[in-house]
């Protein structure tokens, strides 16, 4: 080697020295300063004050980067700590973060990362990554994934033991008060979560997790003292957030509870559960408002968007709401929220077709009863006593979802039209009950209209009755635009768009009622 070489080699060999000084005593800082006070935009303005490339551009560094972003900025702290692990899954720091906030957003990302995980605890042989404090969370989250709560707890405990940093230790802490909470045993998750406040006191998983906690126990109070204590220190946290809007609901503050809603809709990191939660909350208490109405079906929607999975919570609710008969018929009154229907039903064709079958067999074990019950007896919901249980029938429905592309063969959907043309005569006798009732009331309905048509239009669902053959008409119609998602019947999709010309154009811009065109 020549000296001019040997010269090379040593200046690169000291400067890789020197840059790795730097990137530890920035980490240090980082980490004991600014994360482990929560002061997270002071820790960004540090970090984006670094000019040096190589320094940005460590693992490490990226790592404390996606960190400090997780609050404002969730999606590109995901997309950091994905490359991360990608590049490195063997930094468990950045895997034990990126793990613990898919748990929090997305459990069918978390799953693959933890089948991942799995495989490679199986070529691990190294002593000093085995006795590493995030190695040992890491496998205790794995193992936690299969229920063996008390092996996790025992890992995490050890872990604890060897973690280096006290901000360490109180996210570790959380996890270990973590595994109590899942198992609803809410007294020791707050014992855990209370020991990585004394280490941490700003620490946001243990501050909204004990609010939770307080929240299933009904203890009120405290859940709001944790839960706003958890907002001052991170108020676009949007299971914070949730969590509040939950709580002033049972306290029957309804103001605070939609102010907190209305800020998760501006939070990147808002999910469907939160969705489904501010559908019920515009259901329960902001129903008499038509444009609240129409929100219900919209985060229907969007929340459908982010996740659409059969185990989406917006198909509980929607399912929830169709049990309501008579305050649902009112959200698919006029023309205006059966077009937020369309849009809601065409999304989960888009997305995710086989689900089309569940909601069909929903809505018509719906029309079901409608037709077989009084209007004031309790609703029951028959298609859980149907011969496939629930969960076979999603199997079957999931299975199906490509024989839903030919709309020449479905043997589902053939036996739900073959048993809902059985029903036809009940249909039919509802309707002609009501009719002979109706017949005296025409007379005027008609001059009313007459009137309301030179008027603005307003909302009329609460000054008259929605009759059980309006009930009846309304859920068929759900019923049918489903079929006509199914089976892309563009020739019956054009006639429901021709309603619309009609409703525009010939009644002077009245939201006339949708069923009136539909079933004329």
């Amino acid at each position: 080697m020549s000296l001019e070489s040997q010269n090379v080699d040593e200046q690169v060999f000291k400067q890789n020295i020197e840059t790795e000084k730097k990137i530890e005593e920035i980490i240090g800082k980082l980490e004991d300063v600014y994360i482990h006070q929560s002061l997270w935009q002071d820790g960004k303005e540090f970090l984006y004050s670094i000019q040096d490339k190589m320094i940005r551009q460590d693992s490490r560094i990226l790592n404390i980067e996606a960190r400090l972003l997780i609050q404002e900025d969730p999606v590109e702290s995901e997309r950091l700590m994905q490359s991360i692990f990608l590049k490195n899954p063997f930094f468990f720091q950045n895997t034990f973060e990126y793990l613990t906030f898919l748990l929090d957003s997305s459990q069918a990302k978390s799953n693959l990362v933890m089948k991942k995980l799995q495989n490679l605890f199986l070529t691990i042989q190294e002593e000093t990554m085995i006795s590493d404090a995030y190695y040992l969370a890491c496998k205790s989250l794995t193992l936690k994934s299969k229920k063996n709560m008390n092996i996790s707890r025992r890992i995490l405990e050890e872990a604890i033991q060897k973690a280096k940093k006290p901000y360490q230790k109180a996210d570790i802490y959380a996890q270990l008060g973590n595994t109590f909470l899942d198992l609803e045993d809410f007294e020791n998750a707050i014992k855990c979560y209370s020991q990585g406040l004394q280490i941490q006191p700003k620490n946001d998983e243990c501050l909204n997790n004990i609010s939770y906690c307080y929240l299933e126990m009904n203890e009120l109070q405290k859940a709001i003292q944790f839960g706003e204590q958890a907002l001052l220190n991170y108020p676009n946290n949007s299971t914070v957030l949730g969590n509040l809007a939950y709580v002033y609901e049972e306290l029957s503050q309804l103001d605070k509870a939609e102010s907190a809603y209305l800020t998760l809709l501006q939070n990147k990191s808002i999910n469907s559960v939160q969705y489904s939660n501010y559908a019920q909350f515009l259901f329960y208490y902001r129903f008499e408002d038509p444009q609240k109405r129409l929100q219900i079906i919209e985060n229907l929607t969007k929340g459908f968007l982010l996740d659409p999975t059969r185990q989406n919570p917006i198909f509980s609710t929607f399912y929830d709401l169709l049990k309501k008969t008579d305050q649902f018929a009112k959200i698919i009154y006029s023309y205006q929220p059966i077009m937020y229907y369309i849009n809601f039903i065409e999304t989960v064709r888009l997305t995710a077709p086989h689900l089309l079958l569940r909601m069909i067999v929903k809505v018509f074990f719906n029309l079901s009863y409608i037709c077989s019950s009084d209007e004031d007896e309790e609703y029951y919901d028959y298609s859980d006593q149907s011969e496939d249980s629930q969960e076979d029938l999603t199997i079957q429905n999931e299975n199906q979802s490509v024989q839903i592309q030919n709309p020449n063969f479905n043997n589902q959907r053939q036996q739900d039209e073959f048993i809902f043309e059985q029903k036809q005569q009940c249909l039919n006798s509802v309707s002609l009950q009501n009719i002979n009732q109706n017949q005296s009331k025409q007379k005027e309905e008609d001059e009313s209209d007459i009137i309301q048509s030179l008027q603005p239009y307003q909302d009329i669902t609460f000054k008259q009755q929605i009759t059980t053959h309006q009930k009846v008409q309304i859920y068929k119609l759900m019923h049918d635009l489903i079929k006509i998602k199914i089976n892309e019947n563009q020739i019956v999709y054009s006639l429901i768009a021709y309603n619309k010309f009609i409703s525009q154009n010939l009644h002077f811009k009245n939201n006339i009622q949708f069923w009136d065109l539909y079933f004329d």
